[in-house]
């Protein structure tokens, strides 16, 4: 079989390949919902996590996932971070 025909069958394959998974992946996928079980997690998380709070940032972390040291460090750059948004964004607005 000369290179030609095996070249024009091998780019055949490739295309008919390529229309395939085109159409497969042109379907819909189901959408998530990640917010369907919020209210489970605030509550397990009520009853089995540990809450530290700063100034702008609350954060509530499972009792076994972070030391305190880590506990304290998160919420301490988090309540950074959202004082430093504030400030950027200047103030409150009606809207909010």
């Amino acid at each position: 079989m000369s290179r030609r025909i095996m070249y024009a069958i091998a780019l055949f394959a490739f295309s008919a390949l390529s229309c395939r998974l085109l159409a497969a992946q042109s379907a819909p996928a189901a959408q998530i919902d990640w917010s369907a079980e919020d209210s489970s997690r605030v509550a397990w998380l009520e009853q089995h996590g540990r809450t530290l709070a700063g100034r702008h940032a609350i954060v509530v972390a499972p009792a076994d996932s972070l030391g305190d040291v880590w506990h304290r460090a998160l919420t301490d750059s988090l309540d950074r971070g959202v004082a430093a948004l504030r400030r950027l964004m200047g103030g409150t607005y009606p809207w909010q």
